[in-house]
């Protein structure tokens, strides 16, 4: 398919597949990946579920070469984005947009210059979360569980299950919302160092 159009460069952001070595080798200049974090670190499927997870205090954009493995190939360009307490989809998006918007010239000059970029060193792969992070463990504490919480609005489907679940008094629910501070008529949960409050749930049949 990618012969048919003859590209120079194929420029893809996001994109959740690997391609394989016969397409990336047919754009005369390059394949370009936009990946949303601080290559190398936070390779794989979900960047910002894992910084969440990790409780990253920023993310960014990294623009690199795409080879055939996950995430790896040489980085052209790179910038930082905050990641605030209350970050969602719908608020990080946009900053990672205006962050490419100048992070993509600096691509295209060093292609158009024949460079190559710069190799990667070290770095770690992050798959989906395990089925046992889809569960609330109350022995943790409130902050590890509020991060729990977040993580998961980044997050594709778990390897089975979708969470975090907390299982209470015979019931399943899926906590959509916490704060770590007291909310008026928020449900009270102890945890292993004090509380959270649960702002939204939902019921997991």
């Amino acid at each position: 398919m990618l012969r048919f159009y003859e590209p120079d460069l194929l420029l893809c952001t996001a994109f959740p597949w690997r391609m394989p070595a016969d397409a990336l080798a047919v754009p005369t200049i390059a394949c370009v990946n936009g990946h949303p974090s601080l290559l190398p670190s936070y390779r794989g499927p979900m960047p910002m579920a894992w910084a969440v997870r990790n409780g990253e205090k920023e993310i960014g954009m990294t623009y690199h070469l795409m080879d055939e493995q996950f995430d790896t190939g040489n980085i052209l360009a790179q910038g930082t984005v905050p990641l605030d307490d209350g970050e969602t989809n719908e608020s990080l998006w946009p900053k990672l947009g205006a962050v490419s918007a100048e992070l993509l010239p600096r691509v295209f000059e060093r292609l158009a210059a024949g460079d190559r970029g710069d190799p990667q060193e070290g770095g770690d792969y992050q798959s989906l979360f395990d089925d046992d992070y889809a569960f609330v463990d109350t022995s943790w504490t409130a902050e590890e569980v509020h991060r729990q919480v977040r993580a998961w609005k980044f997050a594709f489907i778990g390897k089975n299950l979708r969470g975090p679940i907390l299982e209470r008094d015979g019931e399943r629910r899926r906590l959509a919302a916490t704060s770590l501070t007291e909310v008026d008529g928020a449900e009270l949960l102890e945890c292993a160092d004090g509380p959270l409050w649960i702002v939204e749930s939902e019921p997991v049949e």
